[in-house]
């Protein structure tokens, strides 16, 4: 019994750092903080293209980290893989919209963040009670991160 809530534990917090960083990462990039993770050589910052493939990178480890994190089901992990796709194609848009236009930038990662957090929203309904549990855990762990550092 033990060893199974040791597991569960070991998932969840596996999880709750995931999701942080899927929720974290684009905003420290975007603000040139990335240092030795591309964030720019010698203060350079990047161009719409080098943030939008970054990005995209970044959020298909992390996503597929996840899936095998939650365990998805085959059917959870079809509808899982289409609202991913969905959300990194408007992810793609909101960057391609900024065209180099420094002033497009607040509003298009407030954007891509409200795509962020429906995408969390709509993968949520497909988790079985137990996976929503975690989930829970994890929003809630997020929370109180955003709001010590927007302290």
């Amino acid at each position: 019994m033990r060893t199974k809530n040791s597991r569960n534990l070991i998932r969840m917090v596996a999880i709750l750092a995931l999701c942080t960083l899927m929720l974290t990462g684009g905003a420290i990039q975007a603000q040139g903080r990335g240092g030795g993770r591309g964030g720019g050589r010698g203060g350079e910052r990047m161009d719409p293209t080098q943030m939008l493939a970054q990005m995209k990178g970044r959020m298909e480890t992390q996503y597929k980290k996840m899936c095998e994190t939650l365990v998805l089901a085959d059917d959870q992990q079809n509808k899982a893989d289409e609202l991913f796709k969905k959300a990194q194609e408007e992810r793609e848009k909101l960057i391609n919209e900024i065209n180099g236009d420094r002033s497009k930038m607040r509003s298009a990662f407030g954007n891509i963040r409200k795509t962020q957090e429906n995408f969390m929203k709509e993968l949520e309904k497909l988790l079985t009670d137990e996976q929503k549990e975690r989930f829970e855990l994890i929003k809630k762990e997020m929370a109180e991160r955003r709001s010590q550092r927007n302290r």
